[in-house]
């Protein structure tokens, strides 16, 4: 989608979310993956509504990150981001900071390195 990071940047800030779906291989194994997009849109104020693959035993969905398992669920998590985007927005950046700051993030990595 973008040759450098300058781009992906402008590309980020300039959507209104992220909505995405994963490979059924993903979704049946529920290892919790996420998205480094995905979290750059977090990062930047933008909800997310991404497919459920198990990350919320880690990371709580709620204002901000919706996670959906059906088409229908996925409509109803689109129209919520919808009714109240500001909210979402906020909720948004909220999960980027409590769960993907680097101050939260590499201590736990440095430790298990053993640094």
């Amino acid at each position: 989608m973008a040759g450098d990071a300058e781009s992906c940047r402008r590309y980020t800030r300039g959507a209104r979310g992220e909505f995405s779906v994963r490979r059924a291989r993903v979704v049946g194994l529920r290892p919790g993956w996420f998205s480094d997009r995905g979290v750059c849109s977090l990062a930047a104020g933008r909800p997310c509504v991404v497919q459920d693959t198990g990350f919320e035993a880690r990371i709580p969905p709620g204002p901000g990150l919706l996670a959906w398992s059906t088409v229908e669920e996925a409509a109803e998590a689109l129209e919520r981001v919808a009714a109240d985007y500001a909210r979402h927005a906020r909720g948004a950046r909220e999960v980027a900071a409590e769960f993907f700051d680097a101050r939260v993030l590499l201590p736990p990595i440095l430790e298990a390195a053993g640094l």
